[in-house]
């Protein structure tokens, strides 16, 4: 494996821990609002959601974007694990272009 794909997969490692970081906290989030849902919800946001209930809402979503952007690095970093860096850049782009097209 050369320098270059070392410091892909190093760069992917760092932002799974950050997005898996993020995952507890959402989840910590999303237990401290569904404990307190009769409680009266002040929105921290204009525009914001209003409710307890639109907050764990909103978390979930969240929560299911950095699952799937964790799954997506994962991926990424499997295949750059076997692959030389122009390989890489390459596969990249075409599973980009696969399976995260613009809806």
């Amino acid at each position: 494996m050369n320098l270059e794909t070392k410091h892909q997969i190093w760069i992917l490692d760092e932002a799974i821990d950050g997005f898996v970081k993020r995952i507890g906290e959402m989840e910590t989030e999303i237990t401290r609002h569904n404990m307190l849902r009769d409680e009266p919800y002040t929105p921290t946001h204009l525009g914001g959601p209003t409710t307890r209930a639109e907050q764990i809402a909103r978390l979930r979503d969240y929560l299911d974007q950095y699952r799937g952007l964790v799954v997506f690095c994962r991926d990424l970093r499997d295949r750059a694990t076997d692959m030389s860096a122009m390989e890489f850049a390459k596969a990249f782009a075409s599973y980009v272009a696969d399976n995260y097209r613009q809806r």
